[in-house]
């Protein structure tokens, strides 16, 4: 899988890789997946500090608690959906991700195909067989 961080600090890195194995790039999409993601996190951290600071006002005020509980409710809820929608994109990125082929060295030959690569070096002679030799999913 790809570090998300080294996709943010070298987008056109990464979408040169890919470009080379003729696919579109993706830096742009999961950044912003990415930031997505963040964005709910941080929101979600928000939303939990201020249920845990109403939460100590319950136990030390004894005026306005159904106002308090009301809140409380309110956030948690909030927070629930939050949580459903990180997830939600976390998801999504880390398939994205895991989709993607890695990228290729920079000693890499580019071609469209392996038949357009030139050969640089064989080692060792072809064998011929007297038999059809098999594929390796038939042994």
């Amino acid at each position: 899988m790809h570090d998300i961080k080294f996709i943010k600090n070298n987008p056109s890195v990464f979408d040169e890789s890919l470009k080379k194995r003729n696919l579109k790039g993706y830096s742009k999409k999961l950044i912003d997946l990415h930031n997505e993601y963040l964005m709910f996190l941080n929101e979600k951290q928000d939303l939990q500090e201020k249920k845990n600071s109403l939460s100590k006002l319950f136990s030390s005020k004894k005026e306005n608690i159904d106002e308090i509980k009301r809140k409380v409710l309110e956030i948690k809820n909030k927070i629930e959906t939050l949580n459903l929608n990180s997830e939600k994109k976390f998801k999504q990125l880390n398939d994205m991700l895991l989709s993607l082929p890695n990228l290729l060295s920079k000693k890499t030959p580019i071609g469209k195909s392996e038949n357009v690569n030139k050969i640089l070096k064989e080692n060792g002679k072809k064998k011929n067989f007297i038999f059809k030799v098999k594929n390796h999913l038939d042994l």
